[in-house]
């Protein structure tokens, strides 16, 4: 993309991105409402081989100054309709992308990044190999709901194998007056599910935590407690990693009850849900809570999502093919993180035990050597 005036830098036109086949439209990227210092941005075809020549050179300039780790690479996923090139050829946007990264990554010997929006190329990425990390922008009008996120980062999982990191760029709040703070319940809800799926949020900003995709923002107010807790989930993520993600996780088909009652396998309202992975010689079961909540949308763009209902020292029964050794239970909202071993009794293929709290995401580690 580029400003207005973009021909006194030497660009043609033949290089642009249209959105008729008589290069009559350019495609841009209206900004006009949005207090930036352009009103749109004009974009071009990243097939286009001089465009990729003036992109890379432009760069490469840029990193023999400054030393940099690498690049990171924006979309703006999927254009609603057609597309072509100067000469009226129809383009497939996401059949454009993971070329233009192999090149540039080959021609300026670095690390590159790159959002497909809206998972809008995502695959075409994945297959290509060129990534240092798998970051994904994710929209209510692609992901809809938390279990969406979830599906989005066992997509990226089932190519990367756990080799790479995940981070999902999700927007809270999106609709809250300016001022206002930050809805707790909300953030904690999609924190929870991009943690325990093995992804992170790329939640905060230049300057506090992001309602929307301007970085230097700062229109709404991190609370105290909100702070505390988001600091817990760090800290938590950190703690657990290789619970969490990396390398040797399969999801299995397990039953789980909470409360005498079975967990959901949807993340459906009113509900618990839970899903299981095994690890080696480890059972690893993630609970989250969505009793209480009033919407499954993440982003909770009014700040309107409520608190889950507390469950406290509730029965939990787990389907296991053998006698477990060990039973750990361990939360980000509970006891600072820390992990609790408990009793536990096996019988017909279930274990039981007692979950000592339960607000919004739990974890459980079943030992077997």
């Amino acid at each position: 993309m580029m400003y207005d005036g973009y021909g006194d830098r030497g660009i043609s036109p033949e290089w642009g991105l249209y959105k008729d086949e008589r290069h009559q439209e350019q495609d841009s990227h209206d900004l006009g409402g949005d207090g930036w210092e352009t009103p749109k941005l004009w974009m071009f075809n990243p097939a286009n081989q001089d465009w990729q020549n003036h992109f890379t050179a432009v760069h490469k300039d840029f990193l023999d100054v400054y030393d940099f780790d690498g690049l990171q690479m924006d979309s703006l996923g999927g254009r609603g309709s057609r597309r072509f090139d100067y000469w009226g050829n129809e383009l497939e946007l996401d059949q454009t992308y993971a070329p233009f990264l192999e090149q540039l990554e080959r021609r300026l010997n670095t690390r590159v990044i790159f959002n497909p929006v809206g998972s809008y190329g995502l695959q075409q990425v994945l297959n290509s190999g060129v990534y240092d990390s798998i970051y994904v922008e994710v929209w209510p009008g692609d992901n809809k709901d938390y279990l969406s996120l979830k599906q989005t980062l066992d997509r990226i999982y089932s190519v990367t194998k756990g080799e790479r990191g995940s981070v999902i760029g999700a927007y809270m709040d999106y609709n809250v007056m300016k001022g206002e703070p930050f809805n707790l319940p909300g953030i904690l809800y999609t924190n929870a599910m991009l943690a325990a799926a093995g992804g992170s949020h790329l939640e905060l900003g230049d300057t506090g935590m992001l309602s929307n995709e301007y970085y230097p923002g700062n229109s709404l107010r991190i609370s105290k407690e909100l702070e505390k807790r988001v600091r817990n989930y760090y800290s938590f993520m950190v703690a657990y990693e290789n619970f969490l993600r990396g390398p040797g996780l399969l999801e299995v088909a397990a039953k789980t009850w909470v409360g005498g009652k079975q967990t959901s396998k949807d993340a459906r309202l009113g509900e618990v849900y839970s899903f299981t992975k095994e690890k080696g010689d480890q059972t690893i079961v993630q609970l989250l809570n969505y009793e209480g909540a009033v919407s499954s949308a993440w982003v909770d763009s009014r700040g309107a999502q409520s608190a889950p209902a507390v469950k406290r020292d509730v029965e939990m029964a787990q389907s296991v093919d053998r006698r477990p050794s060990h039973v750990y239970v361990m939360s980000p909202d509970y006891g600072e993180g820390i992990m609790q071993e408990v009793e536990f009794t096996y019988e017909n293929g279930q274990v039981r035990f007692i979950l000592p709290y339960l607000e919004y995401w739990d974890m459980v580690v079943i030992c077997f050597s």
